[in-house]
């Protein structure tokens, strides 16, 4: 791998995380490539999520802020609530602008994807390229894809996930070379399964919370059930909700025994079922969200509980989401 008189980076994932990275590599005027594992066009997936005020002062240097600001809302309060609504209590966010410069603001990620993904030209994409190995040497690292192909660069970041191709690769080597961590070694363990959507517009009328300018969000613990659920006003009128289910500990997974059909379209309908009759804080119970949810707009996710020690060697870095 003959050395670059140019800097180099390549970005293995065109997540929320390898998109973040690519707009900041294209305003410095540093050169790279993102190889995504998914043909096609990109499609972005997910429920809600927040960014608190660590992140806001990148989009704003980014001149990003403004309309990542009209995208989501500023959370306002985040309320505790047991089964029978009784209040446990509550947080008021509504001074953290005064406090910290600027507000927790709440977004649907499919939104902040797009936004994200059209400050990136498209040719910087190369979509389709599932990493299978990688290389590293004083000069470089090279990329193998699953397809044949190869890439090389001076620098690796690997944003490809919970699974990521490039840690295990990474990992690999370390443990050949005596130099892996034994925490490191484990695999990643799964003790909460989560429920997640995003509804259709809603008539404020039967929701009241919606035709707020600030999101007020409701967290219900369930009573003798091993179920919490959240409610989360977004723009437009809409509702992201999230059903957690905790695993109990002689049921808690390891990632070499996960399967594809834990999360498929069956076992969606199946915790979708078992979580229609909890109680909702606007009254009724969640069917009536759920119903307003595009089956498309469900998913169930495993949440994965692990903290890594190693995250660069060499050439290669990791990051998340």
């Amino acid at each position: 791998m003959a050395s670059s008189p140019h800097l180099k980076v390549l970005i293995a994932g065109a997540g929320l995380g390898g998109l973040t990275l690519a707009l900041l590599l294209e305003q410095a005027g540093i050169e790279y490539t993102i190889l995504e594992k998914h043909e096609g066009d990109l499609i972005p997936l997910g429920s809600s999520i927040s960014l608190n005020q660590s992140i806001q002062p990148l989009f704003e240097q980014l001149g990003m802020l403004k309309e990542l600001e009209s995208i989501s809302q500023p959370i306002s309060s985040m309320t505790f609530l047991k089964e029978n609504m009784n209040k446990i209590g509550s947080l008021d966010l509504s001074s953290d602008a005064v406090r910290y410069g600027y507000h927790n603001r709440i977004m649907d990620r499919p939104s902040l994807y797009k936004l994200l993904l059209s400050r990136i030209p498209q040719d910087r994409i190369i979509t389709g390229k599932r990493v299978s190995d990688i290389e590293q040497s004083d000069q470089g690292v090279l990329v193998r894809c699953a397809d044949t192909s190869f890439y090389e660069a001076d620098i690796l970041v690997g944003a490809d996930g919970a699974y990521s191709c490039v840690r295990r690769c990474l990992y690999r080597d370390l443990r050949n070379q005596n130099l892996l961590p034994k925490s490191d070694m484990a695999p990643l363990a799964f003790d909460h399964h989560c429920l997640v959507g995003i509804t259709d517009p809603i008539d404020p009328i039967y929701f009241p919370d919606l035709s707020r300018s600030t999101c007020d969000m409701m967290v219900v613990i369930g009573k003798d059930k091993p179920y919490s659920w959240w409610l989360i006003p977004l723009k437009k009128n809409r509702l992201a909700w999230r059903v957690t289910y905790n695993l109990p500990t002689t049921q808690i997974r390891q990632e070499h025994h996960i399967r594809s059909s834990d999360w498929g379209p069956l076992q969606v309908e199946e915790m979708a079922n078992a979580c229609r009759d909890f109680v909702c804080p606007y009254g009724g119970t969640l069917a009536e969200v759920i119903d307003k949810t595009p089956k498309d707009r469900i998913s169930k996710v495993l949440l994965e509980e692990k903290f890594f020690e190693t995250w660069y060697h060499n050439r290669t870095v990791l990051m998340g989401d």
